[in-house]
């Protein structure tokens, strides 16, 4: 259990999807069983608890909205509990180009992010002359904070 949560960080949202609902279902079997067997006196079987989970885990992945990444753990996890993938979207690739300040000028392009939101935080910039020699790299984590205010920042 310790390894698979050590994955949740690097994850796709399909495979979090999935492991979300196998907790969620095996509490909810749990539950139904000890209910049948305080106040009903019946005997239950551990594995048709285990059925039940089997069973809804895969109709979560063909519901999740989640994509699966391209790392084996991902698709070996998600095939072993019979699971569908769903493919990411491609990126879109938009064409760029960085101009040069005039000579003398010194060009700052800053850039801040956040991983959620809020969520950790980080910004950095990059200082370069008219030939477009890196002068000066800055890069400072924000601690937890919207992207919006990392962008500011």
């Amino acid at each position: 259990m310790g390894s698979a949560l050590m994955h949740l960080n690097t994850t796709s949202s399909l495979l979090k999807h999935m492991w979300n609902a196998s907790i969620v279902t095996g509490k909810v079997i749990m539950w139904k069983h000890r209910n049948k067997v305080c106040f009903k006196e019946e005997i239950v079987s551990l594995r048709n608890c285990q059925r039940f989970v089997h069973t809804q885990v895969p109709h979560a992945s063909q519901t999740s909205k989640g994509y699966i990444w391209g790392n084996n753990y991902d698709k070996e996890v998600i095939k072993n509990w019979g699971g569908s993938g769903h493919l990411g979207r491609a990126l879109k690739i938009h064409e760029c180009e960085w101009l040069a300040p005039a000579v003398g000028i010194i060009k700052i392009n800053p850039d801040g992010a956040a991983r959620g939101n809020p969520g950790i935080a980080r910004l950095g910039a990059i200082f370069r002359d008219n030939n477009g020699v890196i002068l000066m790299v800055l890069s400072k984590g924000l601690a937890v904070t919207t992207s919006y205010m990392a962008e500011c920042s």
